[in-house]
């Protein structure tokens, strides 16, 4: 991207290379300009990005980077792979604290609702209301598949429920999926035992 650069004396054209800053031909055959190539924030496209131009490519990483920095630009754009569905938007990445809390407001604070499906996509094979569905009562369940107590009260999810010959297990992956962030989350890696490995000479 052509950006400016002062420069008084060959000390600063020094600095400037070592910088990665470059000279470009201008296509006018005009005065030389000081260019550097900058990496801008990572995006989810359905078009080659570098093909676009300089300015476009410039507009999207500036608005890009007035996003959140744990987020993550989507540009889908007719015409391409996706195109039937176009969005344009960005994906906010949650802590595993920030997960859960989304959870437990879902039990009664903030409970979830059923959105109708956008009738542009594709069959979905299961799409429930909650992300997890945590049943609360005051007497331990019976038949859980997982059940805790805190507090006087039983937090349980359900066992899978058997429909038209399938059993839907929505709950249990929910559950699997946060069990698996937890262990990412708190295992030390340096301490997990690997197997010995001897090398004959």
């Amino acid at each position: 991207l052509p950006v400016s650069f002062p420069t008084d004396s060959v000390g600063d054209v020094l600095g400037a290379l070592e910088k990665g800053y470059r000279w470009k031909q201008n296509k006018d055959k005009g005065p030389l300009l000081l260019t550097k190539q900058v990496v801008g924030r990572l995006a989810i496209t359905n078009y080659d990005l570098p093909g676009l131009p300089n300015d476009e490519r410039r507009r999207l990483n500036h608005e890009a980077e007035a996003f959140p920095e744990n987020s993550l630009l989507v540009d889908i754009r007719p015409g391409g792979p996706g195109g039937d569905y176009p969005m344009h938007g960005y994906f906010l990445f949650r802590s595993f604290s920030d997960v859960l809390r989304f959870v437990a407001n879902g039990i009664s604070r903030a409970p979830e609702f059923d959105v109708e499906q956008d009738k542009r996509t594709a069959q979905v094979l299961s799409n429930p209301a909650r992300t997890l569905a945590i049943e609360v009562t005051s007497s331990e369940p019976k038949d859980a598949a997982f059940r805790v107590k805190h507090r006087d009260f039983w937090y349980s999810v359900d066992q899978p429920e058997k429909e038209s010959g399938k059993v839907l297990q929505w709950n249990q992956e929910a559950y699997r999926t946060l069990s698996e962030l937890y262990q990412m989350t708190v295992t030390d890696i340096s301490r997990t035992p690997v197997p010995a490995i001897s090398i004959a000479k």
